[in-house]
């Protein structure tokens, strides 16, 4: 039993306009049962529709690591958009912008802004953390089916730097094979004690350097799926300038002809002859409006859309919003007390951990 539905999704833009041919809509959630939400003054409405229709024939009703499929379907359409939704590393600006917030609380210790910034940045990294290895294990469930060999990237804008980047990380790794090799033959112990500290401390920026691509990377460092460029490098430089900029409506324009941009990379790209086509952008990112007018522009080229989100999302998600929530709640005596500020914290880390 299924149902199609129309179109409707989380982003505050216009919907993509009604048309011939338009994008239904599904959602396959873990134990491939088909549900509804609806928010209705603020509750939550989970309208269960039994098991899947099978929309999607050949992918899977679920995947390690993900908490909900959506399936967004084009008639006439054979193949498939995939979307690995990501939480991704927080851009210098946002995080002055927070600086910025927390200078407007003059009641405060300088020294405890520091520790302050030092947990939001803490609370964002394990946020992200969540997600990436969310994505890891989505990954290797979709390899390990033969379904993914490629995935398009956010904010890759040249092969060129994928091809460095693997290098970098080969070569590192190669020196750390031989430092572990010099360490099991030295007898001498004030040797293997520098040895070591020397190792602690390349481990420490290999961590740094590597740590922000998250842990679905060595899949790329293997070679066991073939990252390629998912942006266009005006698109992509033009947006980050208008973002920090301020300038609200260029960055939403220039959101959408990225996503536009992106589709019409995966549709046309000639090395992409199968049944999907993978790409792990942010979970802002829709692609709903932007593939109705693909599908429209292209009728002998339509695709299908699924949204894969990772299943730490929505704990994370309120986690977010805990810490926002309580910050505007908070009284003057409670924002100067920095134990209150850790104990904040600690319970929003709790709710990230929660399952």
């Amino acid at each position: 039993m299924g149902r199609k539905l129309e179109k409707g999704r989380r982003r505050n833009r216009s919907s993509a306009p009604e048309a011939s041919g338009g994008i239904s809509r599904s959602t396959f959630v873990r134990g491939s049962i088909v549900a509804i939400s609806l928010s209705v003054s603020g509750f939550l409405l989970t309208i269960d529709l039994g098991e899947d229709d099978g929309q999607q024939e050949g992918f899977p009703k679920s995947l390690r690591g993900c908490g909900k499929i959506e399936p967004h379907t084009t008639p006439g359409a054979k193949r498939w958009l995939v979307h690995i939704r990501q939480t991704h590393m927080a851009a210098d600006f946002m995080l002055q912008k927070i600086q910025e917030i927390l200078e407007s609380f003059p009641v405060l210790l300088d020294s405890d802004k520091e520790e302050i910034f030092s947990l939001i940045k803490q609370h964002i990294a394990k946020r992200i953390r969540n997600s990436q290895q969310d994505i890891h294990e989505m990954m290797q469930d979709l390899h390990g089916r033969d379904l993914m060999d490629t995935v398009y990237h956010e904010g890759v804008t040249d092969v060129a730097n994928i091809e460095v980047l693997i290098a970098t990380h080969a070569r590192v790794e190669g020196i750390r094979r031989n430092l572990r090799a010099r360490l099991a033959t030295m007898t001498d112990f004030e040797e293997r004690a520098n040895l070591e500290q020397t190792m602690q401390a390349l481990d420490a920026q290999v961590d740094t350097l590597f740590a922000q691509h998250g842990p679905w990377y060595k899949m790329i460092f293997s070679r066991k799926v073939a990252m390629r460029p998912g942006e266009d490098a005006d698109l992509h430089a033009a947006t980050a300038d208008a973002v920090k900029r301020g300038d609200q409506a260029a960055a939403d324009e220039l959101h959408e002809q990225r996503e536009f941009a992106l589709i019409k990379r995966c549709a046309t790209d000639p090395d992409q002859s199968g049944e999907y086509s993978f790409f792990v952008f942010g979970d802002n990112h829709d692609f709903l409006n932007q593939l109705q007018k693909w599908n429209d522009m292209n009728p002998d080229n339509r695709r299908n859309l699924l949204v894969c989100t990772p299943e730490s999302h929505q704990r994370c998600h309120d986690a977010t919003a805990f810490v926002f929530s309580s910050m505007s709640a908070a009284t003057e005596k409670q924002l100067v007390d920095i134990h209150w500020w850790r104990n904040m914290f600690q319970k929003a880390d709790a709710m990230m951990d929660e399952k």
